[in-house]
């Protein structure tokens, strides 16, 4: 089944290269693609993404068998499922692939599936990263989301917290730089996750009680 047709011989020897590399991506046919890409040219290698990206979407499919090792955390049988074309957005009835990575506790599962462009849209109203924090998942795990461009600014939910007095203590996030900045809710401060070092610090407000705020968002450098 012919799913493009490049004008120019050396988009299509480039786009079945990029396939090629995308199944098996072994050391010396990395260095032939690189080699290729060089002799080619910047915007020959700009065309022949868009259409790989199309070639690799009409090769993909579904795999029940990728949610259920996502589900089990195994990233190495997650991986082989991946370089054999299965859709990194793939779903079963009742799971879907990230949202079962996640759930199973193993960042190396969500990461591998992060390296194969895996969707950051959720199939319910809370978003990817708010489902993370939910499951109370490991900062690792937060911070592959955050290195993934997984979005910020519609985080809500009201049980993340530090210390169990303090329940319901945040509500909304934003990134600025590498930090994540944690909107106090009934918390006395703002609660800042570095990515860069996994470490977790406050910045205490002037407001105290309760429903201070729900939300924040993030303008250039400022929250």
């Amino acid at each position: 089944k012919v799913v493009c047709a490049p004008y120019k011989a050396e988009e299509l020897l480039m786009v079945t290269s990029l396939l090629m590399l995308q199944q098996n991506p072994k050391e010396e046919k990395e260095k032939a693609a690189m080699t290729l890409f060089q002799v080619a040219g910047d915007d020959c290698v700009t065309k022949t993404h868009d259409m790989f990206q199309v070639a690799l979407e009409h090769k993909y499919k579904n795999s029940e068998l990728l949610v259920n090792h996502a589900n089990d955390g195994n990233a190495e049988k997650m991986y082989d499922e991946l370089v054999n074309h299965a859709d990194p957005n793939s779903k079963t009835k009742d799971d879907m692939v990230l949202l079962a990575a996640i759930n199973s506790k193993n960042a190396d599962a969500v990461k591998v599936l992060c390296e194969f462009n895996v969707s950051m849209k959720s199939k319910g109203e809370k978003s990817v990263m708010a489902e993370t924090i939910s499951y109370n998942s490991s900062d690792d795990i937060i911070k592959v989301l955050f290195d993934a461009g997984a979005p910020m600014n519609d985080v809500y939910n009201k049980s993340y917290y530090t210390k169990p007095s303090c329940e319901g203590g945040w509500s909304g996030a934003a990134a600025v730089g590498e930090s994540v900045f944690f909107a106090p809710y009934n918390s006395d401060s703002v609660l800042v996750f570095d990515t860069s070092n996994n470490t977790k610090s406050m910045i205490k407000c002037e407001v105290s009680g309760g429903r201070k705020w729900s939300d924040i968002t993030a303008v250039g450098t400022k929250l």
